[in-house]
């Protein structure tokens, strides 16, 4: 079965969780994740569980990214499906919909990098997106001011609404 063309992905994916030397171990291996004692050592098992990709631009996707690669928990997905589920993208709700940051910035036509420097500066995610949505920089620092002033009048730590 060595010859087939899945053989060398079946390999890649024991390799990115056992060998230490191997270059993407740090964030497979590493991080505790595992291959199924099925798949570990049973090319066939693995094939006959996954199947095959509906195309060349399919690759192995884990759907939980923090779990391990076993029936269940893995599927053929492109690129751009893998690429917004990874363990860094941020997740962002409003109502009953979560998205990825980036795929909300898209959607709201707002400037990616500004609103991710937001959350990395602090923010929540909720409030960069819908900030960034309604108001300049320059308002949203106008308007806290205001509040500020309005909470902590002569610096009394006192919070009233006027």
């Amino acid at each position: 079965m060595s010859g087939h063309p899945l053989y060398n992905r079946w390999k890649q994916m024991i390799y990115r969780c056992y060998r230490e030397k191997y270059a993407k171990y740090p964030v497979y291996g590493a991080l505790g994740v595992e291959v199924c004692a099925a798949w570990r050592t049973d090319f066939g098992r693995f094939l006959k569980d996954v199947g095959l990709p509906p195309s060349p631009l399919h690759s192995l996707d884990r759907i939980d990214v923090r779990g391990n690669y076993e029936p269940n928990n893995v599927r053929w997905a492109t690129q751009a499906v893998q690429q917004r589920n990874r363990r860094n993208n941020i997740h962002v709700t409003f109502g009953d919909r979560t998205m990825v940051l980036k795929d909300w910035c898209t959607e709201l036509r707002l400037p990616y990098e500004t609103v991710k420097e937001r959350y990395h500066a602090g923010w929540t995610p909720e409030a960069a997106v819908y900030y960034g949505r309604y108001m300049t920089t320059e308002r949203l620092r106008d308007e806290c001011a205001k509040a500020w002033a309005v909470c902590f009048p002569n610096g009394s730590g006192d919070c009233y609404l006027r």
